[in-house]
């Protein structure tokens, strides 16, 4: 899979664009809901092929499928609606302006696909996938070879370790700062998503049928122009600024897996007040003697520490590993890793806390008792929406994980909640005093945790 360059890109065109931009503004997020549950759209059922690794291979075998080309003119709709275009890799593909790399991630990023253009590339004929199992939570790498008869496929290759780490996860930038990637503005570090003119006017060729047309062929690109300055933009999307939605889409993918993968540990469920306050709350409102408690628990199960990152190694995940998506095994982790309006970590936090507002009716009482206040602490795209924290979160689950694959896209046809990840805006702050007190009286002893073993 794609591993992002950490060259700089500056370059006199470069430069021009840089000249030529001028902040974007928001687009429209469409139609709002008329209640924080209301769907909107009717579920469909989806396409084939089927989304994962074992459903495109199947289909290729299943329709005698040889060329990568006819698997890309048969991937559905929503696939070819939502992508992103590599000009600059450090993986063992080529890439460039002329001839970049094709990210796909449709609707909801559980299936990834990375795909090379130029015909020179000893990689052309093959497909690297990553996909999101909602079974187990692991992210399932593949690479599909079509330079074989029967199209053949090696899983999990030791090769996409080397990037995505071990267990492999994805590797993406953070908001605002995407090294490589077309349409990242090229000044270091985090900066305004824009279109350089040589990105703009090569985007604009790709539109108009001026590129391999056994890569390009099936991609929808948006109606109007690309223009320097401005971002690269999507069909099909009430907020259609590209890089902004791949962020998103992969962030909740990304987000989802983490929480499956918890949840697999038989201590989770004890644990979960100690993840919100050491996670979410950072554990400032602990007392000296809740630390030690927490402290001797994590102990108990053969870590070390009072800290986030030593509850979740005692979980079974690598805390700096699962959060840092922009950051390759060895480098310094970015545990800040931005999906566009919140951090991938809040976003964990916001399912635990969802489903402890599920199980634990005290905790759904505060939320739904706390109002959902104004500005930035409501629901910025529909600031009519709802009345309570409670419907906060009843709206981010709905929008965020309910639909999948072409139901998400057509929800986001139609509207697109561009704070739906975001970790401040009202869900943990607004109940944030009745909360940390709750949730304290919920942190576990060492004897729970030896019920527990007794169990197992």
């Amino acid at each position: 899979m794609i591993k992002l360059s950490q060259l700089s890109k500056l370059s006199a065109l470069y430069l021009v664009g840089i000249l030529l931009y001028f902040p974007q503004a928001a687009s429209a997020a469409g139609r709002c809901p008329l209640i924080v549950s209301d769907p909107i759209i009717t579920p469909v059922n989806q396409p084939s092929p089927e989304l994962s690794i074992d459903g495109i291979y199947r289909y290729i075998n299943q329709n005698g499928i040889t060329r990568l080309r006819e698997l890309l003119s048969n991937l559905p709709e929503h696939f070819n609606k939502n992508f992103v275009f590599v000009e600059e890799t450090g993986g063992v593909g080529r890439s460039s302006l002329e001839y970049p790399r094709i990210v796909q991630f449709g609707a909801d990023a559980r299936l990834l696909i990375n795909v090379s253009s130029d015909p020179a590339d000893p990689t052309y004929n093959l497909l690297d996938m990553a996909h999101m199992n909602s079974a187990s939570g692991e992210w399932e790498f593949a690479q599909l070879n079509f330079n074989t008869n029967p199209v053949s496929l090696r899983r999990n290759p030791t090769s996409c370790q080397e990037c995505h780490g071990v267990p492999a996860r994805p590797l993406w930038g953070s908001y605002l700062d995407w090294p490589g990637v077309i349409g990242d503005n090229p000044l270091p570090g985090p900066q305004a998503e824009s279109l350089t003119v040589a990105e703009a006017n090569r985007l604009n060729a790709l539109k108009a049928g001026l590129g391999n047309q056994d890569r390009f062929h099936g991609l929808i690109f948006p109606r109007s122009d690309f223009r320097p300055g401005r971002p690269q933009t999507l069909q099909g999307h009430a907020y259609n600024i590209a890089l902004t939605v791949s962020n998103q889409t992969i962030g909740l993918a990304s987000a989802e897996s983490i929480y499956i993968r918890l949840k697999k540990s038989p201590y989770y469920t004890l644990l979960r007040e100690e993840l919100l306050l050491l996670g979410q709350y950072g554990g400032r409102d602990l007392s000296n003697e809740e630390k030690q408690r927490i402290a001797n628990l994590i102990a108990s199960l053969g870590g070390n520490g009072n800290n986030i990152q030593a509850l979740f190694k005692v979980l079974g995940l690598d805390f700096n590993h699962e959060m840092s998506l922009s950051t390759l095994p060895g480098e310094q982790p970015n545990l800040r890793w931005n999906a566009g309006s919140g951090s991938l970590d809040g976003m964990v936090y916001f399912l635990i806390l969802e489903e402890l507002a599920r199980n634990d009716f005290a905790v759904e009482s505060i939320l739904r008792s706390t109002p959902k206040g104004s500005s930035i602490y409501g629901i910025f795209s529909c600031p009519d929406l709802g009345s309570t924290v409670s419907d906060l979160v009843t709206f981010r689950m709905l929008h965020g994980y309910r639909f999948k694959g072409i139901n998400q896209q057509r929800l986001h046809e139609i509207f697109y909640p561009q704070d739906i990840i975001t970790r401040t805006h009202g869900i943990f702050d607004l109940p944030k005093t009745r909360l940390v007190e709750y949730l304290r009286r919920g942190i576990s002893r060492v004897e729970d945790l030896d019920s527990v073993r007794e169990r197992l």
